[in-house]
């Protein structure tokens, strides 16, 4: 989506979110899509608090950046402009704490994964004040890292990994462990001036009428058409009302 045009819908810029990441209506990308639908309203938001304005901006949903490694580095959505690179990371605390890079690379192929942890260290390394090495981040949530190694490969004057943190509304918000991951990764790169790590916390959702009529067509849907479904709804109405705090947890050098 660009910011200057209408050339590209929403329904079309979701197309490119993987299936296997709309499966449930408990997976974070089911609210993030929802609340971009509304995309005016954030981006004003976020270049106040940036104290930006940039002329042209374009979004990009599952970014991704190619690596040597097969496994690409990428982050949900991606914000471009000529001075401005902000990686979008969305989670929901409703599931359980996301997997690290240690655990992500016990499940897999590990040779495969080392390398491709070794390859968005890379990335992140020149914006760094330290010497990294890939084992320094086996505590990291795996999707955090790749978010971070995504916004680093871009130029920018200013590179950001904003993560956005979705609440059912009437639970308790307790964001510890969410601050904590954030923070050590913050102080374990020890980035440069240029690279920021914020905190949109909480984003609170309420499932309105058009999530209740989703649930009913979930039982006459197959598990393998889900996703396709999932976007039609999502590009149509938004499942849900959302309220924000405005509160937002930066680190910077």
């Amino acid at each position: 989506m660009n910011a200057e045009s209408e050339q590209v819908t929403f329904a079309d810029a979701i197309q490119a979110v993987s299936d296997h990441k709309l499966k449930t209506l408990t997976q974070p990308l089911v609210p993030f899509l929802s609340y971009w639908r509304e995309e005016r309203v954030i981006l004003e938001r976020l270049f106040n608090r940036l104290g930006m304005n940039p002329v042209k901006t374009e979004l990009l949903f599952e970014y991704t950046v190619p690596c040597e490694s097969s496994v690409s580095a990428s982050t949900d959505l991606m914000l471009l402009s000529d001075e401005l690179a902000v990686a979008f990371h969305a989670i929901c605390l409703l599931d359980h704490r996301e997997t690290t890079v240690e655990d992500w690379i016990l499940k897999g192929d590990r040779e495969l994964r080392e390398r491709a942890v070794q390859d968005w260290v890379e990335m992140i390394r020149p914006v760094s004040r330290r010497k990294l090495g890939w084992e320094h981040f086996q505590c990291i949530p795996v999707s955090l890292l790749q978010s971070t190694a995504a916004v680093c490969a871009i130029p920018a004057q200013r590179q950001i990994v904003n993560v956005q943190a979705f609440v059912e509304g009437g639970l308790v918000f307790a964001p510890k462990e969410l601050l904590a991951d954030v923070a050590f990764l913050s102080q374990l790169v020890l980035p440069a001036e240029n690279l920021e790590f914020h905190i949109d916390l909480p984003i609170w959702i309420f499932p309105n009428k058009h999530y209740s009529a989703l649930m009913k067509k979930l039982e006459r849907t197959s598990f393998d058409d889900t996703p396709e479904l999932f976007r039609k709804e999502i590009a149509k109405h938004s499942l849900f009302k959302f309220e924000a705090d405005g509160l937002s947890v930066v680190y910077k050098a």
